[in-house]
């Protein structure tokens, strides 16, 4: 899992790097900050990966598996989408090795499905100071971050025009 979940920091680290390059943010306020994003996305990615053994051990004891018929009705929903007949939809399925993939997201759902059926909902109050974020939480705070610093920039480049003029 170690090599798994480094993959997956650095895919989703690029991921918010696009996002940020996309939105104007520059490189040095990115490269200052990298260490954050690398750390936040690699918590991001280990929180999930948990998550996932979890609901796949919950679908294991609930018996959940997901039938032919799940995989060919979400194919043809997603074949509709795309404007294209079901066939093709899971031909280029198959060519990217997305087939396992759609299975494992139609048994976590089928498997969140049951949960939120059978959850009993309890409203609970959190002492605000104790409450730490969660990982993908930090990773769009410093995204978010990054780009208030930029939009602070701006202001102050702004402001210095209309001084000179």
């Amino acid at each position: 899992p170690g090599d798994m979940i480094a993959h997956q920091s650095n895919e989703r680290l690029h991921r918010y790097q696009m996002e940020l390059i996309n939105k104007g943010t520059p490189m040095e306020e990115m490269e200052k900050n990298i260490d954050d994003l690398k750390n936040a996305s690699e918590e991001s990615v280990i929180k999930d990966f948990k998550m996932s053994l979890v609901i796949d051990r919950i679908a294991e004891k609930e018996k959940i598996f997901v039938t032919e018929n799940d995989v060919n009705q979400r194919i043809s929903g997603m074949a509709g989408m795309y404007g294209i007949e079901p066939a093709a939809m899971k031909k280029q399925l198959e060519k990217i090795n997305g087939m396992s993939n759609l299975r494992h997201q139609l048994k976590e759902h089928k498997t969140l499905n049951l949960l939120m059926k059978e959850a009993t909902i309890e409203e609970v109050k959190e002492d605000r100071k104790s409450t730490r974020l969660n990982s993908q939480s930090r990773l769009h705070l410093v995204c978010r971050l990054l780009l208030e610093k930029k939009k602070k920039k701006k202001k102050i480049k702004r402001k210095k025009k209309k001084e000179k003029r």
